[in-house]
């Protein structure tokens, strides 16, 4: 990685966790490994303004591929404005503002299948807090660089 671009590889859950219960009862839980293969890359567009193009495909076992690809739009590295598709499943819109140290963010996902289990979109907050760290050529604590991923 670097300040311009990142590609990744992981997995939240290196083992495949099965549960099954002794009391005779039909309860049983397989949590399978799930793959996340994501990249982005930053451009600049101006001196004022970049574009982050990013995507990040879900690959579950026995189910099929899952693929977000997004973009944002960044604003002097303080104000971001996103969009995000996920084919055939959602839309979603964001907004992050970098104060100082904080990032504050909203992000709304808006589902465009039949699944309406729990309501037809979903709301998201973040709050991000960017610890300091030693410059060495500098013995004043300074925040660090600006990241975008």
């Amino acid at each position: 990685y670097s300040d311009k671009y990142y590609v990744g590889l992981s997995t939240p859950h290196l083992t495949v966790n099965r549960f099954q219960s002794d009391n005779n009862s039909d309860i049983a839980f397989v949590r399978d490994r799930v793959y996340y293969i994501l990249g982005g890359y930053v451009f600049d567009l101006s001196p004022n303004f970049k574009l982050k193009p990013y995507t990040n495909i879900r690959v579950p076992s026995g189910a099929p591929v899952q693929m977000d690809v997004n973009a944002s739009l960044i604003y002097k590295d303080e104000v971001y404005l996103g969009f995000g598709v996920r084919p055939n499943t959602s839309v979603s819109v964001l907004f992050e503002w970098q104060i100082d140290n904080f990032r504050l963010g909203y992000a709304a996902d808006i589902i465009n299948n039949d699944s309406n289990v729990f309501g037809r979109s979903a709301s998201e907050f973040m709050l991000n807090y960017t610890i300091f760290r030693k410059n060495t050529s500098n013995p004043s604590f300074t925040p660090t660089r600006y990241r975008y991923f």
